[in-house]
């Protein structure tokens, strides 16, 4: 039986027996093999802290930190395992028999390499460590510039100013942002008081109160305050200061928001507010909007309600009305006024309503639905105006038209019933003069009764056109058509006045179109009357020359073109537009000089107008 001694993997192997040989074995170790298990340990050592720290920054080699650290265990294993089975490899078995000769030499020897070896793994570990210790203060390091620089970037990207100071006041740090707002740089500010740009006279922000009043509460100060630019301009600002304590040191840090748009805005605001509610003031109406709901809760309503209704704007408004619009309502038309509804997104509709005095006002109500995103009314503006004043002028117009219709409609009756009650006598007296006027009569007796005869005739004249007068006031003239030759009606016009122009001296002349037709349909006896009316007014007011009728279609169409132009004494321009009013004529002296009563034109273009035709008159 025997046994053997392993000494750290170096030093002296021992074997002893029963045996009769007895050997004396020496380790003998290879210097280059030996080297090179140190050399791969401390690779395979460097890879893991490489792995374990290191390789989590590269991309593709992402692990979870089970997987990293399982990984750095299996390299440490294989460093270690490599490091042994190489040292093994160095080493090598050398016998002699003057073993106990070498043996206190080698012992020597063999402490020396014992020593060594201890030094070189105390002066691994201590490297491996210090390695270790290398790369975590550099990942340290790292990470800590990393958060730094992303606050600074924090800061210096943000819109408002930060100040950080100690517990004097002095300024130890800020960002970009107050650089913009104050117009000192980060240079210029850094060692200076905060106090250099917070305003003095707030009492909050004395230096002597300063730590007191920000460490007494912890929400920190806010204030809305005037800080002055370097360039001397005052900046509105809102500033808020916190407190903070760090390793027994105490740190302030103030925000400081630039304002000066937002006041701006509400500057802007109010004056709009203030233009809007100066016009709705202005505006002689309520305006209004409300709720699309029976009872019309109003969200805004104009202080010119209270002149409307008696009552003031605020007893209407959201959400605590005294009373409702609805309830203002004449009992008459509450209930289809609280039902109404628009089918247009605008609606006008009039109403009454009760004043606070008890009495009536009519109002006038524009409204426009407002609908929201989905398509449903969200609310109704309008507009409401009192029209009371307006109300009594149209009933008192209304009256008084209905007065003069009926006076018109009286008189139309009065002159329909005497002309026929008129007229038969009138026939009476034509008929018996043209009976007498053939009996044998003297010189004398026949010129009284040719003018009996002649005013009679212009009596009964008078009395038709009186008569067709009232009928076309009254819309009941009827027009009788037929097919008719219309160069046959001309030419019994032309033909009856013919003798009165010859008589004055006056030529008569006649031109028809080469497009007008042989017959044409229409009422061929009121055509006579208006064409004898035109041509007998030309031959009464024209002393000498000519009266000239012209006759054609309107551009080779079945509208037919009636022309009358004479060279008589004419209208004034200024008595054009009153020439077709019934009973006016041109010129009061012409009815002392020509007679007539002024109806002939008048009747003339009604008639026309009644044939679907025009009728117009043109001086030169």
């Amino acid at each position: 039986m025997g046994g053997l001694l392993l000494g750290g993997g170096i030093g002296t192997m021992h074997y002893t027996g029963m045996a009769a040989m007895q050997m004396a074995p020496l380790l003998r170790y290879d210097p280059t093999l030996f080297l090179l298990s140190i050399l791969f340990a401390i690779v395979f050592a460097t890879l893991a802290l490489w792995v374990r720290f290191s390789a989590k920054n590269i991309p593709w080699l992402q692990f979870r930190e089970r997987s990293l650290n399982l990984i750095c265990a299996i390299i440490m294993g294989l460093a270690i395992s490599g490091m042994h089975y190489i040292g093994m490899l160095s080493a090598r078995f050398v016998a002699t028999p003057e073993y106990y000769q070498l043996l206190e030499t080698q012992a020597n020897e063999s402490e020396f390499m014992a020593a060594a070896v201890a030094v070189i793994t105390i002066v691994l570990t201590f490297l491996v460590q210090g390695i270790y210790l290398l790369l975590k203060y550099r990942d340290i390091s790292l990470a800590a510039k990393a958060s730094e620089n992303r606050i600074k970037t924090i800061m210096d990207t943000t819109v408002d100013g930060i100040i950080t100071t100690n517990d004097k006041g002095i300024i130890i740090n800020s960002n970009l942002a107050t650089s913009t707002i104050s117009g000192w740089n980060r240079e210029e500010l850094l060692g200076k008081s905060i106090f250099q740009l917070l305003p003095n006279n707030i009492e909050k922000f004395n230096a002597d109160n300063f730590l007191a009043t920000i460490k007494s509460t912890s929400q920190g100060i806010e204030e809305e305050t005037i800080i002055t630019h370097k360039n001397g301009n005052s900046i509105p600002v809102r500033v808020a200061i916190g407190h903070s304590h760090i390793v027994s040191e105490d740190y302030f840090v103030a925000f400081i928001s630039d304002i000066s748009k937002r006041i701006n805005i509400e500057n802007t605001l109010k004056e709009s507010e203030f233009k809007f509610r100066s016009l709705v003031k202005n505006i002689p109406g309520v305006a209004y909007r409300c709720i699309n709901s029976p009872e019309w809760p109003m969200l805004f309503i104009s202080d010119a309600t209270e002149a409307l209704t008696g009552y003031p704007a605020s007893d209407f408004l959201v959400p605590n009305p005294k009373r409702n619009f609805s309830d203002l309502y004449h009992p008459e038309e509450k209930e289809y006024l609280c039902s109404f509804a628009s089918k247009d997104s605008k609606y006008t509709i009039e109403y009454r309503i009760i004043h606070r005095d008890g009495s009536i006002r009519w109002v006038l109500e524009n409204g426009h639905y407002i609908y929201d995103d989905n398509g449903k009314i969200k609310w109704i503006d309008g507009f409401i105006m009192d029209i009371t004043e307006r109300k009594f002028i149209e009933q008192e117009y209304l009256t008084a038209k209905n007065r003069a219709e009926a006076a018109a409609a009286a008189r139309s009756e009065f002159l329909a019933n005497m002309s026929h009650e008129i007229r038969t006598p009138m026939n009476a007296i034509l008929g018996f003069s043209e009976v007498l006027a053939t009996t044998p009569l003297d010189e004398k007796q026949s010129s009284y009764l040719h003018s009996i005869n002649s005013s009679s005739k212009s009596l009964l004249h008078l009395l038709n056109d009186i008569l067709d007068s009232a009928k076309l006031d009254k819309g009941k003239m009827e027009l009788e058509y037929s097919t008719f030759s219309l160069h046959q009606e001309v030419d019994v016009v032309v033909s009856t006045l013919w003798l009165q122009a010859q008589k004055k001296g006056i030529q008569l002349d006649l031109k028809l179109g080469e497009h007008l037709k042989p017959y044409y349909r229409g009422a061929p006896d009121r055509i006579r009357q208006v064409l004898t009316n035109i041509i007998g007014n030309a031959i009464k007011f024209t002393e000498h020359g000519s009266v000239s009728i012209c006759i054609d279609t309107i551009h080779q169409t079945d509208h037919l073109l009636f022309s009358v132009s004479d060279t008589g004494i004419g209208i004034a321009a200024e008595r054009l537009n009153t020439i077709f009013e019934s009973f006016t004529q041109a010129d009061t002296s012409m009815t002392r000089k020509f007679g007539g009563t002024g109806l002939g034109t008048t009747i003339s273009k009604q008639l026309v107008e009644l044939m679907g035709g025009k009728y117009g008159l043109k001086a030169p």
